[in-house]
């Protein structure tokens, strides 16, 4: 089943200090998946922790919620988070590999371009094959790098 993550935080503060505004309480939504898919906890465990680790938020309250209409309870453990009646750790999260796309729910959807047929190709210019080809001219006066050393004797030879 997909799922409908909701989170409640409080924005960081404008003066560029590490504190936070606790005055104001914002919502972002977050679609995990779609009806049909089947998405077990650990991929949902992952996107929550992902919004938990950012620096530019504090997130206060998670809620989960299936497609089918089913809340999931999510609980802060001390060093993770709990779904249901399966913890998840931060240390775990190493170890899920982020297969699915998180739709921002809240975010206002990007205005689709038109679509704008190509401009029709020029016709390749060809000289004919045996027509040498220009070179700039080498001025001996000044050596040419071709690469640089540098010698640390504390460093062994390959």
């Amino acid at each position: 089943m997909g799922y409908l993550i909701t989170i409640k935080y409080h924005p960081k503060d404008d003066d560029g200090g590490f504190g936070f505004d606790l005055e104001t309480t914002e919502e972002k939504e977050f679609k995990l998946g779609e009806i049909g898919d089947d998405i077990d906890h650990a991929q949902l465990a992952l996107t929550i922790m992902k919004q938990l680790s950012r620096r530019d938020i504090y997130v206060f309250d998670v809620e989960a919620v299936e497609f089918i209409k089913k809340t999931l309870k999510v609980k802060e453990s001390k060093n993770g988070i709990v779904i249901g009646q399966k913890k998840y750790t931060f240390d775990d999260a190493q170890d899920l590999k982020d297969e699915m796309t998180v739709q921002d729910l809240s975010a206002p959807a990007a205005p689709i371009a038109p679509i704008v047929p190509a401009a029709p190709a020029a016709p390749p210019i060809a000289g004919p094959p045996s027509a040498p080809v220009p070179a700039a001219p080498i001025n001996p006066a000044q050596p040419v790098v071709i690469r640089k050393e540098y010698f640390d004797p504390s460093m062994p030879n390959p």
